[in-house]
């Protein structure tokens, strides 16, 4: 296929449903214009399919708004030290979440992508709450101290549950798909993603830190606790019955598993060296020697999941025990 072929694709991938994105795939399947030679293709696609996504949707429009109604007279007299936070809506599957954003402009910007910091505030209460209301806004003086960032985020808590905040499921996916979009949409360095919680934000950042780990650069922890006391409250690694270690050295997967009968192996440049074969160890037995063949479909199923350039993956193999 051609180059516009193949942009028309990423394209359709990217806008589509689900069945257009399984029509895309089965188009690459087998097609020579799947296979990527070199890292040098895969940086390409990657801006590639990073700049179909960004045209695929809206941008969130930050505008001026006045958040402080409703608060008492000395607060907004303080808060008015400052200028306007720029707002913006995002829907999530948690629901509509605002978020104050700052240097969107990206005066800051550095070659490559603008690094990205977000800022969980302090406080307690429901959406509707004063003091919710009150950090969420306040605290955005404490974002701008951070001049080494090329854009500030700071989501509201969306906890209606009552007291502490952020600590439920449905404010980590909110956060989560805050991320995805500002992604999408802005040039974000996906290797400097920056996560701060300040006071009762810090447990949003410890948990949301845990669950998302590869998201982040940096996870602090300001004038907080960290609420995970076990190894069995850090979620990812929950029930989660297999070990992993994948040496670039000499190029062996080792899986350790129980009663998993299929097993699916996706590897980077990051992970092996893609030019050499990688050997699958199995619970201590040889299960695959396979030589990875860099292909776009793989990449554009894996990068569009979380639009993050530091995590995807360019090949799989397919296994099964036995």
């Amino acid at each position: 296929m051609s180059d516009a072929q193949v942009r028309d694709l990423i394209g359709r991938y990217v806008r589509g449903d689900a069945a257009a994105k399984a029509a895309v795939l089965e188009k690459l399947s087998g097609n020579p214009s799947d296979v990527m030679d070199s890292q040098a293709d895969v940086r390409r696609l990657t801006r590639l399919i990073l700049g179909e996504a960004r045209k695929a949707g809206p941008r969130p429009s930050p505008i001026p708004m006045d958040e402080t109604s409703g608060l008492p007279a000395s607060i907004q007299k303080e808060l008015a030290k400052f200028s306007k936070p720029m707002v913006a809506t995002f829907q999530t599957p948690g629901g509509e979440m605002r978020v104050i954003m700052s240097d969107v402009s990206r005066k800051n910007h550095i070659a490559g992508g603008s690094p990205l910091l977000v800022l969980l505030h302090s406080g307690f209460g429901t959406p509707g709450g004063k003091l919710n209301q009150q950090e969420w806004v306040f605290v955005q003086r404490r974002a701008g101290v951070f001049t080494c960032v090329g854009m500030n985020v700071l989501p509201r808590c969306m906890n209606d549950m009552g007291r502490p905040i952020w600590n439920d499921d449905k404010e980590y996916r909110a956060v989560s798909a805050v991320l995805d979009e500002l992604s999408r949409c802005y040039d974000v360095n996906c290797d400097r993603v920056y996560l701060i919680g300040d006071g009762s934000g810090a447990w949003g950042a410890w948990h949301l830190g845990v669950i998302e780990g590869d998201r982040f650069a940096v996870v602090v922890d300001i004038a907080g606790t960290c609420p995970l006391k076990s190894a069995d409250q850090f979620a990812n690694f929950r029930n989660v019955d297999v070990g992993v270690f994948v040496g670039k050295e000499d190029n062996t997967v080792v899986v350790t598993s129980t009663d998993v009968p299929e097993l699916t192996v996706y590897l980077s440049e990051q992970l092996a060296d893609m030019e050499k074969p990688v050997k699958v160890i199995w619970n201590g037995k040889p299960a695959a020697e396979v030589q990875p063949v860099m292909r776009l479909s793989v990449m554009l199923r894996t990068l569009t999941e979380h639009y993050d350039e530091g995590m995807f993956y360019t090949f799989k193999a397919e296994l099964k025990s036995g």
